[in-house]
């Protein structure tokens, strides 16, 4: 074997680790790059939650807004109806508060862009939990009832799959409070 037939053998073998090199550096990168776009999609999911969240509370919120509004204009009429018939626990749907017009529930309208769809709703239920005597009122003449206010606020369509599903939030909201003065009548069951 000659000097000459030894350095082409070894050239040609530099040559094939070269080779072999790039093809690791290349595997190298594209796993790189799979990570960093695994990364960005988390962040995108992330970012997608957060916002159905914070949209699903705003919405929870009006609807609570609502509910007191609705306690604050007709409060009164509201838990006589109750009273007269018997019933503790009454169900508030949207035609309840088409009177009160909070809402504008129309594209970009009170609840922004997007958000004014029929998958985009709150509800609300009063329970009546029971009498409440306050200081300054008489007991026979006034009554406070202490009531309990719950909204459950859906932002999106909660029977989604896939990535719609990330852009769907279900919030819940209650307080106790007390409702009065209203003239003593027939006591609630």
């Amino acid at each position: 074997m000659t000097m000459r037939a030894g350095k082409a053998r070894t050239v040609n073998a530099e040559r094939g680790m070269v080779v072999v090199v790039a093809l690791l550096m290349l595997l190298a990168l594209a796993g790189v790059g799979l990570v960093g776009a695994r990364q960005v999609t988390n962040e995108i999911e992330r970012t997608g939650n957060y916002r159905a969240s914070k949209d699903g509370s705003a919405v929870t919120q009006a609807g609570f807004a609502a509910g007191i509004a609705l306690l604050e204009k007709n409060g009164g009429p509201v838990l006589d109806a109750m009273r007269t018939r018997g019933v503790s626990n009454l169900d508030l749907d949207e035609e309840s508060f088409e009177a009160i017009e909070l809402f504008d529930m129309a594209e970009g309208g009170s609840f922004g862009r997007g958000m004014a769809d029929e998958d985009t709703d709150f509800r609300n239920r009063l329970s009546i939990i029971g009498q409440a005597s306050v200081p300054g009122y008489s007991v026979g003449e006034y009554v406070f009832y202490r009531v309990a206010l719950t909204t459950w606020g859906n932002f999106g369509d909660p029977t989604t799959t896939g990535i719609e599903q990330l852009l769907t939030a279900q919030k819940q909201q209650r307080a106790i409070m007390l409702v009065g003065p209203l003239a003593q009548s027939q006591p609630v069951q």
